[in-house]
């Protein structure tokens, strides 16, 4: 989910956008591997794209890179939140479910019941701020506790690889040691107790 608001200005959006065009990168998508989907959000929330498999690499990275800079005059988190909810509520209930939240953390109104209650589902929120002036206390209430597994340094792609590598390794199963490639983005080579579907926002 990627905050296009006016206060995270066009140049934190276009980070955003290069953050979410490098996790893709190294994604297995497929109907029985991982699922993405994508939103943006201001004053109001807009759908990119969602679980469709039948979008490859290549589909989704124009539709990543066709995203426009929209400088809404407000934020709506909460509205985003809950849609993003809705959203991983239609999936199967032994997948895992992530959703990762690029924005500055400045949000028009209270995010504390959204949070908690895409929170008490079992999804698994991170949350790292983009842009110059973050608000803290939001982006903590944004991410999953405990905060300093899911509250991502601000601009700070590596420590995002690192907590969602965390993630993803502590919840599988039958490997001894794991191995995740770091180039530019991450892989997910393991098998994981949720089976092996995995949806993204």
């Amino acid at each position: 989910m990627i905050d296009d608001s006016a206060s995270v200005y066009e140049t934190g959006f276009r980070y955003a956008k290069k953050i979410v065009r490098k996790l893709v990168d190294c994604f297995t998508i497929g109907d029985a591997e991982i699922r993405v989907a994508l939103m943006a959000f201001g004053s109001d929330v807009s759908t990119i794209f969602t679980f469709d498999t039948s979008m490859g690499i290549s589909t989704i990275k124009s539709k990543i890179d066709g995203m426009q800079f929209r400088g809404q005059s407000q934020t709506n988190t909460a509205d985003a939140m809950n849609s993003a909810q809705r959203l991983m509520d239609s999936n199967p209930p032994d997948t895992l479910d992530i959703v990762i939240v690029l924005t500055d953390g400045r949000s028009r109104e209270s995010i504390g019941m959204a949070s908690s209650e895409i929170h008490s589902r079992g999804v698994y929120v991170f949350a790292m701020g983009i842009g110059g002036d973050e608000d803290s206390y939001n982006l903590e209430t944004i991410a999953r506790n405990p905060n300093a597994d899911y509250h991502v340094k601000s601009n700070d792609y590596l420590d995002l690889h690192s907590k969602v590598s965390k993630l993803i390794n502590d919840l599988c199963i039958g490997e001894d040691s794991l191995v995740f490639l770091f180039c530019t983005s991450i892989l997910f080579p393991c098998f994981c107790k949720y089976t092996t579907d995995q949806n993204t926002i």
